[in-house]
């Protein structure tokens, strides 16, 4: 539920994009429709702190001191430098949508799409890179066209999108994680979140799916081969 693994010098968040609880130290913080609640799990469990941020928080990602909210309306940092009381530092505003983030040193990878159930039936489908130097002002990179995105991880220099009805797909990173490349793969996989971990310095994928959770091995060149599967309930 958000524990860390490395790959080379970099920190992996285990838990998807979507998940609306997430781990840091001794303590687990949960989100509810407005606030943050932080839990002390060190000896049993002890609610700390709680955290108004306003209708509509979706995402909850923990990663090197810092709680980042995805909302309907933008994305949320807060400071977990005393976890048990988490300060908020900033907010990144975008239009209204359905909004996971994944975060892999100072950038910010932000997916948002629309629907009846993100309050909004624009065509807003999109990929966001931040530029997290400052986190007191975060900073738009570059804003991508998306199908339908749902989930995102980011792993090395790749990116993996989930696409909702319209598949899966991986791009790679350019300029040290600050643009998006070029499309290196694609699955004809209906698919709503994914989390990237290192195997051998080669990423192995969790992709829940249509047909349950899914486990694919990334070649060297980017081609993706199943390695496992198991069935569960259909993806949204």
């Amino acid at each position: 539920i958000g524990s860390f693994a490395e790959f080379g010098a970099q920190s992996i968040n285990l838990a998807g994009s979507f998940s609306r609880f997430t781990h840091y130290q001794n303590y687990v913080y949960v989100l509810d429709n407005s606030a943050v609640r932080a839990f002390e799990i060190s000896d049993g469990v002890t609610e700390k702190e709680t955290n108004y941020l306003g209708w509509d928080i979706e995402t909850a990602f923990a990663y090197e001191g810092y709680l980042y909210i995805g909302s309907s309306t933008g994305v949320h940092i807060l400071d977990l430098s005393a976890p048990a009381s988490p300060v908020h530092v900033s907010t990144y505003t975008h239009v209204q949508g359905c909004d996971p983030v994944a975060v892999s040193g100072n950038r910010a990878y932000v997916t948002v799409r629309n629907g009846r159930d993100c309050g909004n039936t624009e065509d807003i489908n999109s990929l966001t890179i931040l530029d997290l130097s400052d986190k007191h002002n975060p900073r738009e990179l570059g804003v991508y066209a998306m199908q339908h995105p749902h989930g995102v991880a980011t792993l090395g220099d790749r990116v993996y999108v989930c696409e909702g009805a319209f598949g899966f797909e991986s791009f790679d990173l350019l300029d040290d994680g600050t643009r998006l490349g070029a499309r290196i793969a694609s699955l004809p996989l209906a698919s709503t979140d994914v989390i990237a971990i290192p195997y051998r310095q080669q990423p192995v994928l969790l992709i829940q799916g249509a047909d349950g959770l899914q486990q694919y091995r990334e070649a060297a060149n980017g081609e993706l081969s199943l390695a496992s599967q198991l069935s569960g309930p259909p993806c949204n």
